[in-house]
C-alpha cells in the first residue's frame, strides 16, 4: 500500500514538473505585434490582400479570413470576395510562427455588389411596324440581362420588357429608348433615344 502511494505521488510530482515546463516555454515564446490591414475593394469579385508590413516578430504567418465571424478564407494572404460576403463586412487575422497570440485588421467597408457599365445601343428604325433590337456588346459586367423598352424618352411609359420591340402607333411623336439592368450588378444603363416615330407615309393610288 505504501508503495502505490509514493508511485501516485511520483507520478503526480512528474505531471506537475511537465506542466510547470510547459508553461515556462509559453510564457518565454514572444507575443506578436504589430498590425496588419487589408488593401482592394470590397466589391464582389474584386481581390483582398492582406497587407503585413507592420507586422512585428519574425516566423512563417497564417491567415484567416472572416465575414463577420464566420471563416471564410484559407490559409492565404489574398481573398476574392463573393456574393455571399454582400451586406457583411471583411477581416483578417494574422498569427506567426514561433509567437503567441495574434492580430486582426480593421473592417473593410460592407461589401456591394459591383455598378453596371459599359453602354447600349438600338439598333432598326424607329417607324411603325419596325423591329428595334438591342445591342449589349459594350455592356459590362456578367449575369442575366433584363429589359424596359420606354415611350418618351428615359422617364416615359414601360411599353417592352424582351431584347427586342416593335413600334407601335401609339409611338407615333414619340422616341423609344432601352434601359438594361444585370444580376449581379447595381445601377442600370439606358441607351440613346431614337429618332422621334413618325406617321406612317400615306401609301395607295388617288
Amino acid at each position: 500500500m505504501k508503495h502505490a502511494k509514493r508511485a501516485i505521488r511520483f507520478i503526480a510530482v512528474i505531471l506537475i514538473a511537465l506542466a510547470f515546463t510547459a508553461c515556462v516555454e509559453v510564457e518565454m515564446m514572444p507575443r506578436v505585434t504589430g498590425s496588419v490591414s487589408i488593401s482592394g475593394t470590397a466589391q464582389v469579385g474584386q481581390p483582398l490582400t492582406a497587407n503585413t508590413e507592420r507586422l512585428g516578430s519574425s516566423g512563417s504567418i497564417s491567415y484567416q479570413w472572416r465575414r463577420g465571424t464566420t471563416n471564410v478564407g484559407t490559409n492565404s494572404s489574398n481573398y476574392t470576395v463573393n456574393f455571399n460576403d454582400v451586406g457583411s463586412s471583411i477581416t483578417v487575422t494574422v498569427t506567426r510562427s514561433g509567437n503567441t497570440g495574434s492580430v486582426t485588421s480593421a473592417k473593410t467597408a460592407v461589401v456591394t455588389l459591383p455598378a453596371l457599365t459599359g453602354s447600349v445601343s438600338i439598333s432598326g428604325t424607329a417607324q411603325v411596324g419596325q423591329t428595334l433590337t438591342v445591342d449589349t456588346w459594350n455592356l459590362g459586367g456578367s449575369g442575366t440581362i433584363s429589359y424596359q423598352w420606354r415611350r418618351g424618352g428615359n422617364w416615359g411609359t414601360i411599353v417592352g420588357t424582351n431584347w427586342n420591340y416593335t413600334v407601335e402607333s401609339a409611338d407615333v411623336g414619340s422616341s423609344i429608348t432601352v434601359t438594361v439592368t444585370r444580376s449581379g450588378n447595381t445601377g442600370s444603363v439606358t441607351s440613346a433615344q431614337t429618332a422621334v416615330v413618325p406617321h406612317p407615309a400615306l401609301t395607295g393610288f388617288q
